[in-house]
């Protein structure tokens, strides 16, 4: 009997022990599980975030990138407007330098006779001078002193030199000055110390901001 109680005594112990050995494997590996599960989840978390900054900040990339492009592309079309406005009023300036001789003489009457304000004398280019000089000269001296204009002017161009004549009953004179200017087209009126710029280039680039507007609506309707 004492042999057995002892022996009982021991396989309790055992079995208590082995009982208790299960639950602590049990315990650890429960732990252990929700450990990881608790990584697991933490990762997934932390790559979800990962994956969202990345998403992002691809996208501000992205919206970054469209804007540029659509500021370039808006720089290109106003460029290429600039430059086509700018081949428009150089063609200006090319078309008034070719202008018929009655024509443009006409013309740089009508300046002359708008802005003189005393006796003068005209600057021309080194073209004008030698073709249209002596003529503008000669005409607007002859529109002061209400003469007869040359018969280089007819038709349109004439008459309307005449009503030049009844509308300025001044006495002016106007010379063609030996000094050639470094202009493309028009000329300069030089009272004493004071010069009046009628050059083409200046009399275009006076009107460009009124016009460039206008210009640029008819070339890119």
């Amino acid at each position: 009997m004492r042999v057995n109680g002892v022996s009982n005594i021991t396989d309790k112990i055992i079995n208590e022990a082995k009982a208790w050995s299960e639950a602590q494997i049990a315990e650890g590996k429960a732990e252990s599980d929700a450990i990881r599960q608790e990584f697991a989840d933490t990762a997934a978390v932390q790559g979800r975030e990962v994956i969202s900054a990345a998403e992002a900040r691809a996208a501000a990339i992205l919206e970054r990138a469209k804007s540029q492009a659509d500021m370039d592309h808006r720089k290109r079309i106003l460029s290429t407007r600039q430059t086509a406005v700018g081949r428009s009023f150089d063609m200006a300036l090319q078309a008034l330098t070719q202008m018929p001789q009655e024509d443009r003489a006409l013309l740089m009457v009508r300046l002359a006779v708008q802005h003189q304000t005393g006796d003068a004398e005209l600057i021309f280019s080194a073209a004008d001078q030698a073709l249209v000089g002596p003529l503008v000269v000669e005409t607007v001296n002859a529109v002061y002193k209400r003469q007869q204009i040359k018969e280089t002017f007819s038709g349109s161009v004439l008459e309307q030199l005449k009503k030049l004549i009844s509308a300025h009953p001044v006495k002016h004179s106007v010379t063609l000055s030996p000094t050639v200017g470094g202009f493309v087209g028009g000329f300069i009126i030089k009272e004493g110390d004071i010069e009046k710029n009628c050059t083409f280039e200046v009399l275009l680039g006076a009107v460009r901001d009124e016009l460039e507007g206008d210009v640029s609506s008819i070339l890119f309707k």
